[in-house]
């Protein structure tokens, strides 16, 4: 019993590693292009948008920052 439970786990490992993708060697073809159209679509409606706006904008008004920092510290 143990055996067979054995060369199950053997096999059923070699058969997941030898499906797995070997590593791409040129990178020419690392960059090559799809065959898909890339669709770019918004996910968020304008309500959200227009609340997060105005709610930047009362900050900004209660708290005017001489100038704004963008990135670390």
């Amino acid at each position: 019993m143990m055996k067979s439970v054995l060369y199950f786990l053997i096999l059923s490992s070699l058969l997941l590693i030898s499906c797995a993708r070997s590593p791409l060697k040129d990178p020419v073809r690392a960059l090559r292009l799809s065959d898909e159209e890339l669709k770019f679509r918004d996910d968020l409606d304008f309500k959200s948008l227009h609340q997060v706006l105005s709610e930047n904008i009362s900050h900004l008004r209660i708290r005017p920052e001489e100038f704004m920092r963008f990135g670390p510290y």
